[in-house]
């Protein structure tokens, strides 16, 4: 009797095969990683189709011979598996020497370079598993290295399929879509989120999605009712610090303006660097007063020349100390205390230079915290204390971006931690000269001095959220000690121990030594 299979077989196994194939199609790649991985995906999508229409003419010349169409299907797949060869053994997969992403192949044959445009050398690093699934070695892209397919006992064949990658902004420029400016990615910086079984997505990842790396979503919750979903964007650098991007936007303070009664804080970004709002036609002010609108100042510095930014990395962390005794940004570790204002400015200037990093100046602890404290943050809840007495960062050691989220500034993983409790935080602000003989005028731009009275400047949760004079107290209770010629620099935020002293509205003055409950946070302005 002759061996071979039925039209109907033969039908069901080719449409098996065509199921196997996977068609990849990527769109709107923007950048070079994504070029290559599009030539990647691309090249293995031919070979396995390649592979695919050999054996199912294999099986229809085959077919009425009195052969085993399971051996004779892989004669010209696999190198140098020929009829000669399928007339008296099978492809012994089991005892493959190659082995890719826990999967046992064989190469796949030149024959296939036949109809290709892949080189035979380049088709060498092709390899196809029993189940007629084409591998390849991998290619790797800023150290990570990707296959094509990962098969398991449940799954026979489950294709990693990347995403379709939206050509969106990465370069500050206002993005329509989603009402804000566009976080800046320098060289070095990856974007970051957290999934729903709260796994890290990086921007490297193939099932990175851009849609969901950011949304700055307003609350739709009265004042003080609840906070945002929102989700500040997050990225991180190649030391493996974490940091937040604060848009450019501009505020309006109203019926708590300086006084101790917290209120609602408006907040509208604005487009690019400019004073144009992504939803309103404002005139905008330089003076600071109930129900103004005002550019924040956390988004320009002075050089010389008034510069504007778009927006601002923030630290996630309180600044701690990795190997190399380098400050990074990472949770669940104790932070950097005990350390002199002049060090904590220097080692923040020297952390990242070439993206513009310093210790972070009072404007921008104020345009977190007024960030924080509008609706698209925590519309007007306290952020919650770390009450960490060994001062970990995130607040308690070994915690991730999911651990303790009702002390960030969102109430999710996506804030700003630390901000309120854990260590007292030095800024780079204080008074008069002693600030710039203490930082050197030639780094103006990073630190602010003030004068002999509270509302010399604003935007920085001071004289704006208290009640403006020495020993009162600003929003939520939080501690009010303005700088003196004693002690004339801010530390900003409060002590574990300080119960409701402490917050984001909290400053006190300190006179810069290396104090044992003292830590600070880094800011990023990117490249200029």
């Amino acid at each position: 009797m002759r061996k071979g299979i039925s039209l109907v077989a033969l039908i069901i196994t080719i449409i098996v095969l065509i199921v196997l194939t996977a068609a990849v199609i990527l769109t709107g790649m923007q950048t070079p990683e994504n070029a290559q991985l599009a030539v990647f995906y691309n090249n293995i999508g031919s070979v396995q189709e390649a592979v695919t229409l050999k054996m199912m003419n294999n099986m229809s010349h085959y077919a009425t011979e009195e052969v085993d169409i399971n051996r004779y299907k892989w004669v010209g797949v696999i190198q140098g598996y020929d009829e000669i060869q399928a007339q008296t053994q099978a492809p012994d997969f089991q005892n493959s020497e190659k082995e890719i992403n826990g999967i046992k192949v064989i190469q796949v044959s030149e024959d296939m370079a036949r109809n290709l445009s892949i080189d035979r050398t380049s088709l060498q690093d092709y390899y196809v598993s029993e189940k007629a699934v084409v591998y390849h070695n991998g290619v790797t892209i800023k150290g990570i290295t990707y296959y094509n397919r990962t098969e398991t006992t449940d799954t026979p064949l489950t294709p990693i399929i990347p995403p379709i990658v939206v050509t969106e902004p990465t370069n500050g420029t206002y993005n329509a879509e989603k009402g804000v400016n566009s976080p800046k990615l320098d060289d070095g910086m990856t974007a970051v989120y957290w999934d729903e079984q709260r796994n890290e997505i990086l921007g490297t990842d193939l099932n990175f999605v851009y849609n969901e790396w950011y949304d700055y979503t307003g609350s739709t919750q009265g004042f003080n009712t609840d906070y945002t979903e929102s989700k500040w964007a997050n990225a991180k650098t190649d030391d493996g610090s974490y940091w937040v991007w604060i848009p450019r936007y501009a505020y309006s303070i109203g019926e708590g303006y300086n006084t101790n009664t917290s209120s609602p804080i408006e907040i509208e970004f604005l487009q690019n660097t400019s004073s144009t709002s992504s939803v309103n036609v404002r005139n905008f002010v330089t003076t600071s007063g109930i129900n103004n609108w005002l550019v924040h100042p956390g988004f320009s510095y002075n050089d010389g020349n008034k510069k504007e930014l778009a927006g601002i990395w923030v630290a996630k962390y309180e600044m701690s100390n990795n190997e190399s005794n380098i400050p990074q940004s990472v949770p669940g570790v104790s932070s950097r205390i005990s350390i002199l204002i002049q060090d904590c400015f220097n080692n923040s200037k020297n952390m990242y230079s070439q993206y513009n990093s310093h210790l972070m100046r009072n404007s921008e602890w104020g345009a977190v915290a007024y960030l924080a404290q509008s609706k698209y943050g925590r519309n007007g809840v306290e952020v919650g204390m770390n009450l960490s007495s060994g001062y970990y960062t995130g607040g308690v050691s070994g915690a991730t971006a999911h651990t303790n989220v009702g002390q960030s500034t969102t109430g999710n993983c996506y804030g700003v931690f630390d901000m309120n409790g854990g260590a007292w935080e030095y800024v780079a602000a204080g008074l008069g000269t002693i600030v710039s003989s203490t930082f050197q005028s030639e780094n103006a731009k990073y630190y602010e001095e003030y004068g002999d009275r509270y509302g010399d400047r604003y935007g920085d949760a001071v004289f704006e959220t208290s009640s403006g004079t020495t020993g009162t107290t600003s929003w939520h209770g939080d501690y009010s000690i303005f700088v003196t010629s004693s002690y004339p620099f801010f530390v900003r935020g409060g002590d574990y121990t300080n119960g409701s002293g402490a917050g984001l509205f909290s400053f006190y003055n300190v006179g810069g030594g290396a104090c044992g409950n003292v830590s600070f946070r880094s800011v990023l302005w990117g490249a200029l």
